[in-house]
């Protein structure tokens, strides 16, 4: 209801039923051509999305999960900032906490994460470091089509991929600060479980790495001790190594104990020469 009540008039609103055993289907089928309506069989929230783009027919392709809320304002709102700024690639905006049966007056910014939008020059650091974009965000369809399809293998944190690889890949991330949209906090979310979440982030994070070093990105030294302790115990003693320097160099007054493993590591896996 809340992405048919746009004030832009030109949206076109569609659905993806990903396998759902409740009455999904036979509620969105109730608005008609109003909305462009696929069902698959579950593929998580990625194969969601990637369905919901391939299907999609603009140049702008906005997401909005089931839970959540676009104010009437927010696509025309985000379409003229596309078209103020002709360099951006991707649009969010701050947005309302709906908890329970309390109005909703909490910031998803400076109350749920606790911090302010990054500047541009700040993203790629503070990317590594956590998820910051809003996830009712809007992305030109140019720079999907360049970044490529959201990363199926990933059961959570898919979206938190792409805007990982958006940052590295160079693409502009804005954020309008206004609270366009209202963000449902329920507790049988995936969200939710925050030691799915950390997994996850850690999963997202052992892709992208080596590019945030790179960069320069703002490593979390418990991220890359965590990162270095699933390496180790999968026997991969050289990235562990890797990752335990990390950790070190992260790690304000690191404990000598973190390089002293990371050389032990090196030791235990350089190959032998001869004599």
């Amino acid at each position: 209801d809340s992405a048919l009540a746009q004030t832009y008039p030109h949206v076109e609103v569609g659905g993806v039923d990903d396998g759902a055993t409740d009455a999904t289907a036979a509620i969105v089928e109730t608005y008609g051509e109003r909305v462009v309506f696929v069902r698959q069989e579950n593929r998580g929230l990625a194969g969601a999305r990637n369905t919901a783009v391939r299907h999609a027919t603009g140049d702008l392709v906005g997401l909005l999960d089931a839970d959540d809320l676009w104010m009437p304002e927010r696509a025309e709102r985000v379409v003229a900032h596309f078209a103020a700024h002709p360099d951006t690639g991707i649009v969010t905006t701050d947005a309302l906490i709906i908890d329970g049966d309390a109005l909703p007056s909490r910031r998803y910014y400076r109350d749920h994460l606790g911090a302010a939008f990054p500047t541009a020059a700040a993203q790629l650091a503070a990317i590594a470091g956590h998820n910051f974009v809003f996830v009712a965000a809007v992305v030109r369809r140019t720079v999907l089509a360049r970044l490529g399809p959201f990363d199926e293998a990933l059961r959570r944190a898919e979206d938190y991929d792409m805007w990982c690889r958006a940052l590295l890949a160079g693409v502009r991330i804005d954020c309008i600060d206004e609270p366009l949209a209202q963000y449902r906090v329920r507790s049988d979310s995936l969200s939710a479980n925050r030691a799915a979440q950390w997994e996850a982030h850690l999963d997202v994070l052992a892709k992208h790495l080596d590019g945030f070093v790179a960069a320069g990105g703002d490593i979390d030294p418990t991220a890359a001790y965590d990162l270095a302790r699933r390496a180790e115990r999968a026997g991969e003693g050289r990235l562990a190594a890797a990752r335990y320097r990390i950790a070190a160099r992260t790690t304000p007054g690191a404990p000598a104990r973190l390089r002293l493993h990371a050389a032990a590591l090196r030791a235990r896996v350089r190959p032998r020469t001869a004599g």
